[in-house]
């Protein structure tokens, strides 16, 4: 999440994922708060925005995700991977 939210605050269009193995909710929650306590300090994050999304890996899940669906007002320039690994099936 701090890689996300550093990205948002310079001003990109961020979406964070967690696997549904991961802490989703913790992500989202930890996002939410940060954007309170910018509104509270009166920023704006440059023009950007940040939103937390499900993401399995696989074929089969990419037809269900949420990124899938974004149409032509949601490309994306770069995707950057953190703290990825391996869960073998």
């Amino acid at each position: 999440g701090h890689l996300a939210w550093g990205l948002y605050e310079l001003g990109a269009h961020v979406t964070c994922t967690d696997t549904p193995f991961g802490d989703l909710e913790s992500l989202r929650k930890r996002v939410e708060g940060w954007l309170v306590e910018e509104k509270k300090a009166g920023g704006t994050g440059n023009g950007g925005s940040i939103r937390v999304v499900e993401l399995t890996w696989g074929s089969e899940a990419w037809s269900e995700s949420p990124l899938s669906k974004g149409g032509e007002e949601l490309l994306y320039d770069s995707i950057i991977l953190a703290e990825v690994f391996s869960i073998p099936e």
